[in-house]
Order: C-alpha cells, then structure tokens, then sequence
C-alpha cells in the first residue's frame, strides 16, 4: 500500500471533506481525489461515501482509518526517537492530571522540563480520574496521573504514590485527632458526585459498617470544596496531597481517617503503546517530582517505581 495515498485517505478521513483535507495538505483537489480513487482501486472497495456537506467513511473506511491512525502515529514517533538520537528531544506531549494533585505538581514539574528540557512542549489537561480514562483511551492525552482501580487492558500502569484519604476542614481547637466512621456520619459535607472514586471508595466502606455520609452539597469542584470548607462548618474527604499547601499555611486541617482508613493509590498510566524518549522524559520528571514533593511535604511514601514505561 503507498504510504502517501495511506496519508491523504486519513486527512481527507478526519477533515470530512476533499477540498478542507486539499488546503490543509497543501495538495490540488483534483489530484488528492485521483490519489483516493487510485488507492480505492487498489483494494477494490469504496472507502467514502460522498454527499452535499462533505464524505463520510463506508465499512471498508472504518476499518482503514485503524490501521492509518496506528501507522501515522507510528511513523511520527519513530522520526521523533531518530532525531532523539542526535540530540534533546523535541516533541509536544499531553499530560492529564488531576485536580487534586495539580497545585503541588505543576509548578515543579514545568519548571523542571523547562530548565532540563526546552525542546519537550507539553499541554495539560485536568480531569477526574474516570473521564482521563476515556481521554487516554481516545488518545486525547498521552500520559495521565489516574486512580489506580479496574483499568481497560489498553491502559498500562505503574504504582506511583499512596495518598491518604482525610477528612478537611477549617482549623478548630476541639482536641480532635483522628474520625471514625461513626463520627464522620454525623458532620456535614459537601462531596463530588457518586461517580467521584473517593465518594465511592468512602461509601462502600461505610456501608459495609452500616454507616452513610451526610452529603449536604455536590460539587465537582476541588477547588470550590477547599474554599467552602474553609469558611463554613461543612468538611469534605480529599486526599492529604490535595491539601497538604492549605494545611501547612494553616488554612485547613486534615484528620486522619480511623476504623475504616481509607487511601487513594495513584498511577501513572499510558494508552499501552510503545512510548518514545521525550514520554519517557515526561514520565520520569512526573515520578521524580511527586517523590520528592511526597518526602517534603510528608505523603505516604512511593513504592520504587517498576519500569513498565
């Protein structure tokens, strides 16, 4: 198969269009339409079907596009190692992070890429865990710093750090040091919706003691809770990474969690492909910063990190 015609097939697949696909590849209409009409000949079957607002993909178009997406990606990541070889990388990446673990992470690692590293650009995308799922799925994200849990065997993952889970509020003189489940019952709080993993992680423990949460507001926001539970009488449950700045300054306080302990284990995960040099750069800035943020500012310590990337 002509790996030019491969490539045209796959701008015209995701412009939608033959004169859109024409202009953004610098190529006459007419002649990316012979290219498309000669590689339809070539594996005997219509690739588009062609109507008043642009072209749309038959069957035999579907299953095209996999195997152009896989050997255009492909053939970039190869060129990328290749001029790897002969001096810093140079590539533009995407890493999802969530919010909870943002604050502290993204000032050290940027700093750390951009003194280290000019020629990585990367782009950051924050999201909950379970929608970086789909964004590492789709290949919208390169790398992403997920939950560890039930993961799709496209996802390949390292353990990265084990985060307490604490119960946060505003700072008060009451002696209390820790909360049990049977306390935590009995307070106000404002939570992310059930499909946040630290809602369900709380409630099935607690249901399991017959014990439920008095979740008084939903808010997707971990930035929106911090503030709320700074200036009310509501608490929330958030890791100690996602609060460890506000605690430190006296902002809020975190109480550890007792009968049952909770925790939330953090991974780093890819989509299972091959990563080249400059992810690997990216992965191990994000493991060597969140190891030192973790030994500073006193998280549950990483496991030695394994060599899956």
């Amino acid at each position: 198969m002509d790996f030019r015609r491969l490539r045209y097939f796959h701008a015209v697949a995701k412009a939608g269009s033959f004169s859109r696909a024409a202009t953004e590849i610098d190529i006459a209409q007419p002649a990316l339409s012979r290219q498309i009409k000669q590689l339809e000949d070539e594996l005997g079957a219509l690739l588009f079907y062609r109507d008043g607002r642009g072209v749309h993909l038959t069957p035999a178009g579907e299953l095209l596009i996999a195997f152009a997406d896989s050997m255009i990606d492909g053939s970039a990541r190869v060129a990328r190692e290749i001029r790897a070889l002969g001096g810093a990388p140079q590539a533009s990446l995407s890493l999802g992070v969530l919010p909870s673990l943002s604050t502290a992470l993204l000032e050290p690692l940027v700093v750390r890429l951009h003194e280290r590293h000019p020629g990585i650009r990367l782009n950051v995308r924050e999201a909950m865990s379970g929608t970086m799922m789909n964004l590492l799925q789709d290949g919208k994200v390169d790398i992403a710093v997920v939950y560890e849990g039930r993961m799709p065997s496209s996802i390949v993952a390292e353990h990265l750090l084990a985060d307490a889970v604490c119960l946060v509020r505003r700072p008060r003189q009451d002696g209390i040091a820790s909360v049990s489940g049977a306390m935590l019952e009995r307070l106000p709080l404002v939570m992310p919706c059930r499909n946040h993993g630290i809602r369900q992680l709380a409630e099935t423990q607690l249901t399991a003691r017959n014990l439920r949460l008095d979740v008084r507001f939903e808010i997707d926001s971990v930035p929106t809770m911090k503030r709320l539970v700074a200036t009310t009488d509501l608490a929330t449950l958030l890791t100690y990474g996602a609060v460890a700045e506000e605690v430190r300054a006296g902002e809020l306080e975190a109480l550890p969690l007792v009968e049952p302990a909770l925790e939330r284990r953090l991974a780093l995960a890819t989509a299972g492909v091959r990563i080249d040099a400059a992810n690997r750069i990216v992965v191990r800035a994000v493991q060597s910063v969140v190891h030192e943020i973790a030994q500073s500012q006193h998280w549950t310590a990483p496991a030695r990190f394994a060599r899956a990337f």
